[in-house]
């Protein structure tokens, strides 16, 4: 017997609770959900933790920690974008978003091309990177969310970790109107 659609919601809002509750008290944390099995959708919030990056600190990616994607394979379509401000409620420095760098292992989200990001910066919002072919993320899957970036791993930040989460899927109207009459027709037998 399959888990009922409320039990897979609180379930998914649990785990997206403990992704976020991954990083320390207000640093940047991620989720990720997969929406299909070529859709996934990546929401960022929080504020850069120290110690600041040192390699490549105008970049921030989700390292998976295992190969999910055939190397270069890059989004055919995005909606959403990425806001990054000195301090929460500012004006932002603008809307960072790319993802030139997807390898077999991580998703480049963020780069700030002639500049660098700091310790304190605000991030926010949410984007679903859409992929011609398959990947192999599964639910569960865990990450490491870095500010900064090298093949070595040195001079990177680690910001949080977190779990795969997979999209429940929403009922249909067609169902819940059908269990609507059942119910209906159901009480007005028992009245007769």
């Amino acid at each position: 017997m399959s888990p009922s659609p409320k039990l897979r919601s609180l379930a998914a809002t649990l785990l997206t609770i403990g992704s976020l509750a991954g990083g320390a008290d207000g640093a940047l944390s991620a989720t990720v959900t997969l929406n299909s099995s070529t859709e996934i959708e990546v929401t960022l919030s929080g504020t850069f933790g120290a110690p600041e990056a040192t390699s490549f600190p105008n970049t921030v990616l989700i390292d998976f920690g295992t190969d999910v994607f055939t190397s270069g394979i890059h989004p055919i379509a995005t909606v959403g974008s990425f806001e990054v401000a000195e301090t929460e409620g500012e004006e932002t420095r603008g809307s960072f978003f790319n993802n030139f760098n997807t390898v077999a292992f991580s998703m480049q989200l963020l780069h700030f091309a002639g500049g660098s990001f700091s310790v304190g910066d605000h991030v926010s919002g949410s984007a679903v990177f859409t992929y011609a072919a398959d990947y192999q993320l599964t639910e569960g899957q865990p990450f490491d969310l870095y500010w900064g970036t090298s093949k070595t791993g040195v001079g990177r930040s680690l910001q949080s970790s977190g779990t795969v989460t997979a999209a429940v899927p929403e009922p249909s109207s067609v169902l819940l109107l059908g269990l609507g009459g059942c119910g209906y027709a159901m009480r007005r037998r028992r009245l007769q």
